[in-house]
């Protein structure tokens, strides 16, 4: 998908994405340049996508030592609380929320 300020690199899942009326949920990758502050260099997460109102909210989140989810696992677990996020044309994540609401909904539209 791109990368940030910082040069993480940021990739989502296409084989696994699901849909809930205007909700999307994708699976996100992240190769860190730099190990965070619990020395993760890959971080999954699960995004929650609201295509109608365009924001997105993180609910599950695993973090490893190694980029490519290689390595041991820091930590695997649901987001306590998760919070709505703006998904801001022009933005990485505004990019992200586009994709995965197109890709969703042009592939269920072509089964039917």
């Amino acid at each position: 998908m791109g990368k940030d300020g910082d040069g993480n690199a940021y990739f989502l899942e296409t084989d696994n994405m699901t849909r809930k009326g205007y909700m999307v949920y994708a699976w996100q990758q992240v190769n860190r340049v730099q190990p965070d502050d619990k020395g993760a260099l890959h971080v999954r997460s699960q995004l929650e996508f609201d295509c109608k109102y365009k924001k997105s909210r993180t609910m599950w989140l695993t973090l490893q030592t190694e980029p490519d989810g290689k390595g041991a696992t820091i930590s695997s677990a649901a987001t306590s609380d998760p919070e709505w996020v703006p998904a801001e044309d022009g933005t990485l994540l505004g990019k992200m929320l586009e994709f995965s609401c197109l890709h969703v909904f042009r592939t269920k539209a072509t089964l039917m």
